[in-house]
C-alpha cells in the first residue's frame, strides 16, 4: 500500500523537490520506496509495542513462527518478547497481573519447520488468556499508520536521508554522451546529495536521542565524592588516591 500523502510531500519539501513537472524522484514507487526503508530503520531504533490475548489450546506450546502461528504481527529476526501475563483477565481496579518470569517460566523451542513458544510449567487451557507483549515492525501507509505522532518529523527526515542516498546513487551511474558541456557534472551532484543525505540523517539521529551514527546515545552521570575522611584525613578506600 502507498505511503500516507503528507509523508510524500514532506519528503519532497525536505529535498526542495517541487517541481510537480519534473521532480527529481520522479515516479511516486521511488519516493515510497525510500519512506519504507525509512520506517525499517526506524522500527529498529523504536520498535512498535503489540499486545495481544491467546486463548490457551490444552498445550504448553504456541507457535509463533510456521503454520498457524499465533502472534499476528510478530516477525522472525526481529520481534522479542517484552512480558507475559498468565493467567490474564479483563482489567479493572483490583486486577492483579500474573507475570511469567522469563528464566524459569517459558522459553522458545523450534523442530525442523517451526518455532514454538513454550510454557515450561503451564499448560494454558481453551477457558484461560494468555496476554502477551512483543516488539514488531511498524506501519505506514495510507491505510494504518502505527507511528506515534511525535516521531513523524524524525520519520519525514530518515525519508528524505534514503531519498538523497537513491539520487546520490542515480548521479553516480548517470552519464550523457550527447552533451559536450562543461557544466554537466554528475559527481558534483552525487556529492551534493551525500552531503544532504548526511544532514538529513543528523537531523534524525538528533531527533530520536541517537548518536551520529544512529546508535543509541550513551548515557553518563557525574558525582563528587571524598576519598578521604574529612574528620581524621585518613582515605576511605584500601588503596590512597592517585596522585600526579
Amino acid at each position: 500500500m502507498a505511503a500516507p500523502e503528507e509523508t510524500r510531500q514532506q519528503v519532497r519539501f525536505r529535498l526542495l523537490d517541487l517541481d510537480l513537472a519534473n521532480p527529481l524522484l520522479a515516479d511516486a514507487a521511488s519516493l515510497d520506496a525510500a519512506i519504507a526503508m525509512a520506517v525499517t530503520k526506524y522500527s529498529q531504533d523504536r520498535p512498535r509495542t503489540v499486545v495481544e490475548d491467546e486463548t490457551g489450546n490444552g498445550t504448553p506450546y504456541f507457535t509463533v513462527v510456521g503454520s498457524g502461528a499465533v502472534l499476528a504481527s510478530w516477525l522472525d529476526g526481529f520481534s522479542a518478547i517484552q512480558w507475559i501475563d498468565y493467567p490474564a483477565g479483563p482489567v479493572a481496579v483490583d486486577y492483579q497481573p500474573n507475570p511469567l518470569n522469563a528464566d524459569k517460566d517459558w522459553t522458545f523451542y523450534q523442530d525442523a519447520s517451526k518455532t514454538y513458544l513454550w510454557f515450561k510449567n503451564q499448560t494454558p487451557t481453551a477457558s484461560e488468556t494468555v496476554r502477551i507483549s512483543y516488539t514488531g515492525v511498524h506501519t505506514h501507509t495510507s491505510g494504518l499508520d502505527t507511528v506515534p505522532t511525535g516521531d513523524l518529523d524524525a520519520l519525514y527526515d530518515l525519508s528524505a536521508y534514503f531519498a538523497c542516498v537513491m539520487l546520490a546513487t542515480k548521479m553516480a551511474s548517470s552519464s550523457d554522451s550527447t552533451i559536450q558541456a562543461d557544466s554537466t557534472n554528475y559527481r558534483d551532484g552525487q556529492l551534493r546529495f551525500k552531503q544532504q543525505a548526511d544532514a538529513w540523517l543528523a537531523s534524525y539521529a538528533d531527533r530520536m536521542a541517537l548518536s551520529k551514527d544512529g546508535s543509541p546515545a550513551g548515557a553518563s552521570a557525574w558525582s563528587n565524592w571524598d576519598s578521604r575522611s574529612l574528620s581524621t584525613g585518613l582515605p576511605w578506600l584500601t588503596h590512597s588516591p592517585r596522585r600526579r
